[in-house]
């Protein structure tokens, strides 16, 4: 491979050094002159083109940025089972594994003291059969009174 490849490839590691925030723009830069001049690119390719493919090299490309950093966070957020679930719809653990605890709405206590004060014993155990889920917390509140 001659110098001019090599010079180019290692343009391109420098810059994803750059990409990736491990190492400084302007350090890159400056070893890759370093190296231009060591290698004798300078002197094979001439400094006005050592510089235009140092300039490319580091030529600003908007979307591969965000498609990288977007990429990554995505990566973290599928290996992390806290945020998995979050990219395919699924339902968070903890959701999945501890079921709802049921607690009887206010209008049907309401409507069970209604039931109570007016009507008869046959009426409220037809009312609390059509209510089953309601019933123990209801015959509770009944037998607090």
């Amino acid at each position: 491979m001659d110098a001019a490849a090599e010079f180019g490839q290692a343009a391109a590691v420098l810059r994803w050094f750059t990409d990736m925030q491990w190492l400084d723009k302007r350090i890159a830069i400056d070893c890759l002159q370093a190296l231009a001049e060591s290698a004798g690119v300078v002197d094979e390719l001439g400094h006005d083109e050592v510089q235009r493919r140092v300039a490319d090299a580091f030529a600003p490309t908007e979307m591969m940025e965000f498609d990288c950093d977007a990429l990554l966070v995505m990566q973290w957020k599928l290996a992390d089972p806290r945020d998995r679930w979050r990219r395919p719809g699924e339902l968070p653990e903890n959701r999945k594994t501890l079921p709802a605890k049921y607690r009887t709405p206010q209008s049907t206590v309401d409507a069970f003291k209604f039931i109570v004060r007016t009507g008869s014993a046959d009426d409220l155990a037809a009312w609390l059969r059509r209510h089953p889920d309601d019933a123990p917390a209801l015959v509770g509140l009944l037998e607090a009174a």
